[in-house]
């Protein structure tokens, strides 16, 4: 006697709620783009993060060609094109491109360029 398994059906995607970030980027494909108003209510983030989105990942990250304009309302309406944007990071730009102006020794790296090399940090912040 030989015992017969079956095995779970694991071909069938599950039914995933879909994340935030396509939700956005579904809004701003729609030929009415988007508002600031519809991504905020969309995602439930605070207006600085919306903008924080969509100029980090949506243009960076993901190299979309993000455009806005004024509406007739004067309400500001964003869009999203398929055509890649060309936009040189550190990863792929000359590490000369990367660094701040001036030149950074390592007794003031990590420091603020308003701190001169011989300030002591002061314990408990700024007096």
């Amino acid at each position: 006697m030989s015992k017969t398994t079956t095995k779970p059906n694991r071909t069938a995607a599950p039914n995933k709620k879909p994340t935030k970030a396509a939700l956005v980027i579904k809004l701003l494909k729609r030929k009415s783009g988007a508002s600031l108003e519809e991504l905020m209510k969309t995602t439930s983030w605070q207006p600085h993060s919306v903008r924080g989105f969509l100029s980090g990942t949506v243009k960076k990250r993901m190299g979309l060609n993000l455009t806005s304009k004024c509406g007739e309302n004067g309400q500001r309406r964003y869009f999203v094109t398929d055509k890649p944007v060309n936009i040189p990071t550190c990863h792929t730009a000359s590490k000369s491109t990367c660094e701040p102006a001036g030149k950074s020794s390592p007794k003031s790296a990590g420091r603020p360029s308003w701190i001169s090399s011989n300030e002591a940090p002061v314990a408990g912040g700024l007096s």
